[in-house]
């Protein structure tokens, strides 16, 4: 979403969209431990390269996004909500 996007919500709407995106950050941290684990375990194994890397920054990327939070933090602070 973009910040006009953002807008043009109600207080409501944005309220439900934090509590959303507070519902996701255990499956992040949940996702980031399983990454720790796969380059520990590669490291372990002598097979980390650049492309196990290029991977698991690929889907943090994808599992993640940073920019739609900021926005939505920056609207909440905007309008004073929690």
């Amino acid at each position: 979403m973009e910040r006009d996007d953002f807008a043009k919500l109600s207080d409501e709407e944005i309220i439900d969209l934090s509590k959303k995106a507070k519902a996701k950050t255990w499956l992040n941290a949940l996702l980031i431990g399983i990454m720790i684990g796969v380059l520990v375990y590669g490291v372990a194994k002598g097979n980390i390269g650049i492309f196990t890397l290029a991977i698991l920054y690929v889907l943090y990327k994808i599992f993640t996004k940073p920019k739609e939070n900021s926005l939505l933090k920056e609207e909440l602070t905007k309008r004073n909500l929690k």
